[in-house]
């Protein structure tokens, strides 16, 4: 199973998201009903909507060993409000954790935002802005027509973008920035407390089934431990 541990910072009254419950349990902690909209085009999605609100977000994905153990975080922050997402697969690569990461915080915003969204990852921010419309317009297959890898992953990522007008913005990893610093943290703490539940012997089982999952498609799928 995957491990998905949510929550708000100490200090946050009402922004506490535990573990066991769903995105849709605290659908309106982050965005307020009352001051989400006012008028403004959504770039993104084509639809008139009212002025949207700003949210910031940091994300970051981890892996110990590449493919082996993964986790992924994401920290929103919306005014005075700030939100903490994070999760770990048992087999599964750095490239796939740090879009795990972008799915994971789009999906929990419930109404179109606009998005300030800050990574580490160049694969993740070139990825959107330079390389998808073009695998889309080929077929989920790139310039030299070899299949996209992850497309599964890609794939969600559009659906979940598609209603926000969002800034990407590259930050160095591991440089002191600090909404970056916390969403390291944040995804190996995930790692760790999946290691802590899974004995040696079942995560590499878990790797050598991950590995034979990687077809000529790039369309491999992060496994999970019954």
């Amino acid at each position: 199973m995957e491990v998905r541990l949510e929550g708000g910072l100490d200090g946050i009254a009402g922004l506490i998201w535990l573990a066991s419950a769903t995105h849709d349990s605290c659908a309106d902690d982050l965005i307020p009903r009352d001051k989400l909209m006012q008028s403004g085009i959504n770039r993104a999605s084509g639809r008139s909507v009212e002025r949207m609100q700003t949210v910031v977000i940091h994300s970051d994905g981890a892996c110990h060993g590449n493919p082996g153990p993964g986790g992924w975080a994401a920290v929103l922050a919306c005014g005075p409000h700030v939100r903490e997402l994070k999760g770990a697969v048992p087999a599964t690569t750095n490239n796939r954790m740090e879009l795990q990461a972008a799915i994971e915080a789009f999906a929990a915003l419930k109404r179109p935002c606009r998005v300030e969204f800050h990574t580490d990852s160049n694969y993740l921010k070139n990825g959107v802005t330079t390389w998808l419309a073009g695998w889309k317009r080929n077929g989920w297959r790139t310039k030299s027509k070899a299949p996209v890898k992850n497309t599964d992953l890609w794939r969600q990522l559009d659906a979940t973008v598609a209603s926000h007008n969002v800034t990407w913005c590259w930050v160095k990893g591991h440089a002191g920035h600090q909404g970056n610093e916390r969403c390291d943290q944040l995804a190996t703490e995930a790692i760790e407390a999946l290691e802590k539940q899974y004995s040696k012997d079942q995560l590499k089982s878990a790797l050598r089934e991950f590995n034979q999952s990687v077809d000529s498609a790039g369309t491999n799928s992060q496994l999970s431990l019954a």
